[in-house]
């Protein structure tokens, strides 16, 4: 399996994103749909996601300086 980081715009609307083990883009997207659905709607958050693969070389800082 691999990593994956799913970004979508959250609650305030600020990037957030979920680190999601899957087989596969897809994969990721619809875990995280199906797993968090009933909490992403009650905040309207929309299934509008973008999937990055991670890597050794990735890194990830979302510091909140909006």
């Amino acid at each position: 399996m691999k990593h994956y980081a799913v970004y979508f715009n959250g609650y305030w609307p600020v990037g957030s994103v979920a680190v999601v083990q899957a087989e596969s883009e897809q994969d990721a997207t619809d875990k995280l749909w199906i797993n968090f659905c009933s909490e992403l709607q009650q905040n309207n958050i929309k299934k509008d996601f973008t999937v990055f693969e991670l890597t050794q070389e990735c890194e990830i800082l979302l510091d909140g300086n909006y």
